[in-house]
């Protein structure tokens, strides 16, 4: 049995237990991200039509971003990985929504029976809270802008002049997936020096702790 199969046949408390020690790290990861891929969209699942913005990969790219920060804080102590991630995934797809929420119009979608008013009650709530801080943070920017302007003409200062931002280029499909796995590289690389840094610290550590002794 060769030490990739072996890898591919090891629990997810196991491949955690390897990328903390620093031991083949990048194949455990890629076997720990197979693992908890069904769960990613498992929870994703209610989000997938709510959230437009989001596709597929948007919604494994959190969950496997997750995942590394999990295991990079040490946050995980014992039991169920899988169990563990389930939690702090549904956390975390709930914070997102909750911002895009706030940050994007919501609409009121009629339940299938028509059952009432023939709208989802948790659908309206949401609206309703959204529209109340979108009307509270428009009117601080309105109060900000007329002080500002205030001050600025009671100082004699002239009205600043409008520069444009310039237009964001907008990415394909294709372009915006290898900028997923470019990031994910980035996370794992960051990840992978940090426990090389560790295994050698440990290393002279026990280095000259046997000198000495």
């Amino acid at each position: 049995m060769t030490e990739k199969t072996a890898i591919t046949t090891m629990s997810n408390e196991k491949l955690v237990s390897l990328i903390q020690h620093g031991e083949n790290t990048e194949c455990a990861y890629q076997q720990l991200f197979i693992n908890l891929k069904p769960i990613i969209l498992g929870e994703a699942q209610m989000y997938r039509r709510q959230m437009n913005d989001f596709d597929t990969d948007d919604f494994l790219q959190e969950g496997y971003i997750l995942a590394w920060k999990i295991i990079d804080s040490g946050r995980f102590k014992g039991g169920k990985f899988a169990n563990y991630y389930t939690t702090a995934i549904r956390r975390r797809y709930i914070s997102l929504y909750r911002s895009y929420i706030l940050k994007n119009a919501v609409c009121i979608s009629k339940s299938k029976d028509f059952y009432h008013s023939g709208y989802q009650v948790s659908t309206l709530v949401e609206s309703d809270y959204a529209k109340r801080y979108r009307e509270k943070h428009r009117e601080q920017c309105k109060a900000w802008y007329e002080r500002k302007k205030a001050e600025r003409l009671a100082s004699g200062q002239p009205a600043p002049k409008k520069n444009k931002a310039p237009r964001q280029p907008k990415f394909t499909e294709e372009e915006r997936k290898e900028r997923h796995r470019q990031r994910s590289l980035e996370y794992y690389r960051a990840h992978r020096d940090e426990c090389n840094r560790k295994k050698r610290e440990r290393y002279q550590r026990n280095k000259v702790q046997s000198a000495m002794a």
